[in-house]
């Protein structure tokens, strides 16, 4: 199995060209807010995982783990607490960890022992800040939720390399090859990741993930950023064009106009149907005009 990502340096030593494992499903989901509607939004897809994961098991396969990666330790204690709270929490077979940098030693020893371990109760569930991301090789987790994006490509892959690991034994007696497939889901809110969202399209392309529109068109708003702001400065090449993040661009600017092509249609439509509305309004008052003359 292919190690979870790929660095190699490109463009005259100018930076790395990260990829996420192959055996990784990326899914990135824009968000208009942050607040309840984001953390409703993880507990969905939290309780649709757990049904995932307990199908599995039933079929005696050990992916049992997630993992929720958040931006700040005070945000992942807080998601950790709302968890508890849930009906997530609420379930004796849930077990929900909290691994953050302001935690001792001896802590997230006992955090991460716990986490690992395969004894009852049955689903672990992990809330981490990115302390967790690196170096953390546990087998058998089948989910990674990026709560908060993160603040660089490379803490991205990393996090998203927790899942859909192969090799050796996930501890509960069974080879990790019987399930080495994972499934990462990032949430992108409008508003504060428009910064990464170019590079982040460029990831997904590498193995051929779903791009949505509105993360294409998000791309491509922050690439003309870029660019203005590059083209009032005095420095050259703040932002180098790469070819791969160009396409993003272009990608935007079809979407852009494919909408713009459908608001019209949709703007035809509507008055096509109120002159036909108008007239058929016309119509009947005329005749109810002349049916009353005749009738005096």
């Amino acid at each position: 199995v292919t190690t979870s990502r790929t660095a190699v340096t490109t463009g005259g030593g100018r930076g790395l060209v990260l990829e996420v494992n192959s055996n990784v499903t990326q899914c990135v989901e824009v968000l208009a807010k942050k607040g309840a509607p984001r953390f409703n939004r993880l507990v969905r897809l939290l309780t649709s995982a757990l049904q995932e994961n307990k199908h599995n098991n039933h079929k005696g396969q050990q992916s049992k783990k997630m993992i929720v990666f958040c931006l700040h330790k005070s945000q992942a204690r807080q998601i950790a607490k709302d968890l508890n709270k849930s009906d997530i929490g609420q379930d004796p077979q849930n077990n929900i960890v909290v691994l953050e940098g302001d935690m001792s030693q001896s802590a997230r020893v006992t955090a991460i022992k716990a986490f690992r371990s395969n004894d009852t109760p049955t689903h672990k569930l992990l809330v981490a800040t990115d302390v967790a991301a690196r170096g953390l090789d546990v087998m058998g987790v089948s989910h990674v939720i990026n709560y908060s994006l993160g603040i660089s490509m490379e803490n991205y892959v990393h996090r998203c390399g927790r899942t859909g690991r192969g090799g050796g034994d996930d501890g509960g007696g069974s080879s990790s090859a019987q399930r080495n497939f994972g499934v990462a889901h990032t949430f992108v809110v409008a508003g504060v990741d428009e910064k990464l969202s170019p590079e982040l399209c460029a990831v997904l392309r590498r193995t051929n993930q779903y791009i949505s529109d509105d993360l294409r068109i998000m791309a491509g708003k922050e690439l003309k950023r870029r660019r203005r702001v590059a083209t009032s400065t005095t420095t050259n090449g703040s932002y180098p064009s790469t070819g791969v993040v160009d396409e993003e661009d272009e990608d935007a600017q079809e979407v852009l106009e494919h909408r713009r092509l459908n608001r019209e249609k949709q703007l035809r439509i509507q008055r096509q149907r109120t002159n036909t509305t108008n007239g058929s309004t016309t119509k009947k008052s005329k005749g109810r005009r002349g049916g009353g003359g005749g009738r005096k």
